[in-house]
């Protein structure tokens, strides 16, 4: 064994991520289990993009049969997993992991959290909205095809990377246009949602978030929406507070994304569908 991986001695299910001490998943996955008076075993274990494979083979030999992925390694996953879903091969990223078998199989349960939450959380008309995402790495891909599947009037991507936009654009074309844009665009129409999905902000690069955020200003009336993908407990997030200063009236972070997420891999593995309102609710209220 490893001595990386030595004290994950036995274990069934994990999150995993670089970094993962700030992971709400395991109380998430515990309070599903709850409900159903589940004995769940389920852990938050930091593995850097370097070490999967190591940990992959711990991870069948110990026992475990599913886990989570988080930043930074959605796509890095995808990437060593053979057998995927549609859902994972179509957003070239993976949220989910199952053992069947002894082999992995990989899952992207991330869009159709994020549905599930938007339509919570805001009246959709779909078919008259135009939606500017911010940002083209693994977490834009997971939410990208659900959001074509509706057929929304426009679907923009800015990036600070024009190559990896359009790189973006070219996989998804077969689902739905995407009209990519630089950083420094200044739109012309203003859209109806904005959905804030890079990962600097999770890094601590607020900086180069602004970049984007200067950009999508132009794009803002006053119905315009804001959704982050990234979610903060007792504060807003660095894109909500942005949103807030520039007159958007209704911002809502990713908490409700990230438990709906959850509950699509806690069906997967276990059979059941937990209920995700009371949770919500309960880590809004009182996890620290």
């Amino acid at each position: 064994m490893n001595a990386d991986f030595q004290n994950l001695t036995p274990f069934s299910y994990a999150v995993i991520g670089d970094p993962i001490s700030h992971s709400l998943s395991p109380h998430i996955h515990k309070s599903f289990a709850k409900q159903f008076e589940m004995d769940l075993d389920y852990r938050a274990i930091q593995v850097a993009p370097e070490k999967l494979d190591e940990f992959f083979e711990v991870f069948i030999q110990e026992g475990g049969k599913g886990c989570n992925v988080t930043l930074p390694l959605k796509e890095k996953v995808f990437e060593k997993i053979s057998r995927v879903t549609d859902q994972a091969r179509i957003a070239g990223a993976a949220n989910t992991v199952t053992v069947i078998a002894d082999e992995l199989s990989a899952d992207n349960t991330d869009g159709v959290g994020l549905m599930r939450d938007l339509e919570r959380q805001f009246e959709m008309d779909w078919r008259q909205m135009r939606i500017l995402i911010l940002g083209a790495g693994g977490a834009a891909r997971g939410i990208l095809y659900p959001l074509l599947q509706k057929s929304p009037k426009a679907v923009i991507l800015i990036n600070r990377s024009m190559e990896r936009a359009k790189h973006v654009q070219q996989a998804f074309a077969s689902y739905g246009s995407i009209e990519v844009q630089p950083a420094n665009y200044v739109f012309q129409q203003p859209v109806d949602l904005i959905i804030h999905a890079t990962s600097a902000a999770a890094r601590g690069e607020s900086a180069d978030c602004d970049t984007l955020f200067n950009s999508a200003q132009s794009a803002i009336r006053s119905t315009t929406r804001a959704y982050d993908l990234m979610y903060q407990l007792h504060d807003d997030t660095h894109f909500c507070k942005w949103a807030k200063a520039n007159h958007i009236k209704h911002s809502v972070d990713g908490l409700g994304m990230l438990v709906e997420q959850a509950a699509e891999s806690f069906t997967l593995w276990h059979g059941q569908r937990p209920e995700v309102n009371t949770v919500l609710e309960n880590l809004r209220k009182n996890h620290t």
